[in-house]
C-alpha cells in the first residue's frame, strides 16, 4: 500500500525493496578493506625497494672507504667507532629527508583538511610513527654494509690498499 502511494505520487521514482543495513554496511566495509590491503601492499613494496636500493648504495659507499676502515682498525678504533663513522654518512641525509617529509606531510594534510572537514591536519602520532618508520628503513638497509665493514680484518684491508 505504501509503495503504491509513493509510485502514484512520484511516477518517475525508483523504489527498491528494503534490504538489511548489515548487508549494505558489509559490502561497503569490504570495499574499504580491499582498498586498505592494496595500499598496504604498495607501501610494503615501496619500503622493500627503498631498503634494497639504500642497501646497495651503502655497500658501495663502505667498499669505497674500506682502506679508511683498515687504517682506523690498525690505529685502534673499536668496532662500534667504525659503525658510527660509517653510519654518520647515512644518518644526516636520512634526518634531513625525515624532517622535510614531515613538513611536506603536514602541509599536504592541511590542504586535505581544507577540502574534507573530517580530516585531522595534525595527528602527532601519525607523524612520529612515519618518522620512526623512515629512520628504521634507513637503519635496516645500512646494517649489512656496516656489519661487513666492522667485521673486516685490518691486515686484509691494508693488503689491498693501493
Amino acid at each position: 500500500a505504501v509503495r503504491a502511494r509513493i509510485e502514484a505520487t512520484l511516477p518517475h521514482a525508483s523504489i527498491s525493496p528494503p534490504s538489511p543495513a548489515a548487508g549494505l554496511l558489509s559490502s561497503r566495509l569490504q570495499r574499504q578493506r580491499l582498498g586498505t590491503q592494496v595500499l598496504a601492499g604498495y607501501a610494503i613494496t615501496a619500503a622493500l625497494l627503498v631498503i634494497f636500493g639504500l642497501s646497495a648504495l651503502m655497500r658501495r659507499r663502505v667498499a669505497q672507504r674500506m682502506s679508511e676502515v683498515g687504517v682506523r682498525l690498525v690505529l685502534g678504533a673499536s668496532r662500534s667507532q667504525i659503525d658510527k663513522a660509517m653510519l654518520s654518512a647515512v644518518t644526516a641525509p636520512a634526518l634531513f629527508g625525515t624532517v622535510l617529509g614531515v613538513l611536506l606531510g603536514f602541509r599536504l594534510s592541511e590542504t586535505v583538511a581544507s577540502w574534507k572537514p573530517w580530516a585531522k591536519p595534525l595527528d602527532p602520532l601519525v607523524y612520529a610513527l612515519s618518522a620512526l618508520g623512515g629512520l628504521l628503513v634507513v637503519l635496516i638497509s645500512a646494517w649489512p654494509a656496516l656489519r661487513l665493514a666492522s667485521r673486516a680484518r685490518p691486515a686484509d684491508l691494508l693488503r689491498h690498499t693501493t
